[in-house]
């Protein structure tokens, strides 16, 4: 079995999904816009950077821009999910500042109980797709909105879940994050963590679900996307999200994708 509804506006993704196919190991990725991720049943596990989640049902997670996450269905169970993707010009600078306040902290997972009531917040999300434009998306802002602010309130009440994780790799990550404008290559990184390239992609695999390389070149795509929505040219995002070669970038950018490097082109790399 499988479903899914889609809604989509300029500003705003949302999906509401229903499998029971397990997955060939970790589907993962990384973007430049706001996720949240409501998770209502299933058998699956769920990595954040190089950190795993326990999920149980009810649980959300919040995911800033640029970090890598995925998941594992593991078996053919149903697994049940709703997740809402959207750039942060949706809201107005101070709304801005308020709603997304929630995604500057590590503290991304929440095992929310039913007496926060979240789930008419999705299912009237959700019925915006029987509207249509323009109430559409003033209906999906304004419901949207509501879900972040109810968040907001339950955000230093919930205790966030600890998630669990191998230290080395999370090094490895945190290192890498900070510099990805820079060259960066496995033996500097073996140099520097006193590990053989061999041992620490392993340990950063396990981790992650990705090889080191792979995360680099993720991590530095979605780098570069935001770029190009703050109104770099496809160069210049390039160049500063550590793309030493266009052409290169441009390959990439484009297998992972599934469009050329640009602003007008965003709607559709993110939908993919």
């Amino acid at each position: 079995m499988y479903q899914e509804d889609f809604l989509q506006t300029d500003q705003i993704y949302f999906y509401h999904n229903i499998s029971d196919t397990p997955s060939d190991g970790f589907i993962s990725h990384c973007h430049a816009v706001y996720e949240v991720f409501y998770f209502i049943e299933g058998d699956i596990d769920y990595r954040v950077e190089s950190s795993e989640y326990l999920l149980t049902p009810g649980s959300i997670l919040l995911i800033p821009p640029n970090t890598f996450h995925g998941v594992k269905i593991n078996s053919c169970q149903k697994y049940h999910r709703f997740s809402i993707h959207f750039l942060p010009e949706l809201f107005v600078p101070d709304e801005r500042s308020l709603l997304l306040s929630i995604f500057k902290s590590r503290k991304w997972h929440f095992p929310v109980v039913e007496k926060y009531h979240l789930d008419p917040y999705f299912s009237a999300i959700l019925d915006c797709i029987h509207l249509q434009e323009p109430l559409k998306s003033i209906a999906l802002k304004a419901r949207i909105t509501s879900l972040l602010s109810q968040l907001l309130t339950i955000y230093d009440v919930a205790k966030p879940f600890e998630p669990c994780g191998n230290r080395t790799a999370q090094k490895l990550a945190v290192y890498i994050n900070e510099h990805l404008g820079e060259k960066i290559t496995l033996d500097l990184l073996s140099e520097r963590f006193f590990l053989s390239k061999n041992h620490m992609n392993v340990v950063f695999k396990k981790a992650t679900g990705t090889t080191i390389l792979q995360y680099i070149r993720l991590k530095r795509l979605a780098l570069a996307q935001n770029e190009m929505l703050r109104g770099a040219a496809a160069g210049e995002a390039a160049l500063k999200s550590g793309f030493t070669d266009y052409s290169n970038f441009y390959r990439a950018y484009k297998m992972v994708y599934g469009c050329e490097p640009s602003r007008r082109e965003f709607a559709q790399s993110v939908k993919n």
